[in-house]
């Protein structure tokens, strides 16, 4: 029995631990369905003096079922685009992904970035390049607190997180 007591926190600490990391969630906003991916790690470190701006950045798909998400067959395009955006900012340098959220015939991603120089450029010619079938948005802004992840993203942990802005 008490071998249990040990094995059991370590378990439960491990739970904890990986409930921090990268996890996807589902949930109803304005009675639509919303898909959150969230990096719960960056909590213990935000918000990170040397990332203060915020970029929010992604697509709009005709590709949604009826509750707005992509539709089985475009799931995997979807995932691509998003893979693509986030290496694109990786060699820059200066860039974490924080979270994604897919919603309404949008997919977004939320990035937290040291500096905005040619950030605008290189994603524009990105997408103009790579994906000129969708229309792309990308919106930049000074969260130096990083008042959108600790108020909108990462609440979804807790289960009632507010719908985190598009732009």
């Amino acid at each position: 029995m008490k071998m249990m007591q040990p094995l059991l926190m370590m378990l439960l600490l491990a739970g904890h631990a990986m409930a921090q990391g990268p996890s996807v969630h589902t949930r109803k906003y304005n009675g639509k369905t919303g898909l959150m991916y969230l990096d719960g790690s960056l909590k213990a470190t935000a918000p990170d003096a040397g990332k203060t701006f915020l970029l929010i950045t992604g697509i709009t798909f005709p590709e949604c079922d009826g509750k707005g998400l992509p539709k089985k067959g475009f799931r995997e395009t979807l995932q691509t685009i998003d893979d693509a955006t986030t290496r694109q900012l990786e060699l820059l340098g200066i860039a974490v992904k924080a979270a994604g959220f897919t919603y309404n015939c949008n997919q977004r991603s939320y990035y937290y970035l040291r500096d905005t120089a040619d950030v605008r450029t290189v994603l524009e010619t990105f997408y103009r390049q790579n994906f000129p079938q969708y229309a792309w948005q990308v919106h930049m802004r000074a969260d130096a607190e990083w008042d959108v992840y600790q108020k909108y993203l990462y609440p979804v942990l807790a289960g009632n997180a507010p719908l985190p802005p598009l732009e």
